[in-house]
């Protein structure tokens, strides 16, 4: 797959993006609030690292950060 770099880019990144957007459009904005973000962090954590492992991939933890709402 390459160096780290490639790894980060190739599979972290651009991976997460697409799972996490796929995965947040089936909670509701409510639930990225106060201790339900706790339990779709979790949600997502438990995608990735499925998909992280089978490529050889830890992943230690997952947090949302920065969450921007936009009105469609």
């Amino acid at each position: 797959m390459g160096d780290e770099g490639a790894v980060v880019d190739k599979l972290i990144k651009a991976n997460a993006r697409v799972k996490v957007r796929n995965i947040l459009k089936g909670f509701s904005a409510a639930d990225l609030q106060g201790e339900g973000l706790a339990e779709v962090e979790q949600v997502i954590q438990e995608e990735l690292r499925q998909d992280y492992e089978s490529e050889g991939v830890w992943l230690i933890s997952f947090e949302l950060r920065d969450i921007e709402f936009k009105q469609d």
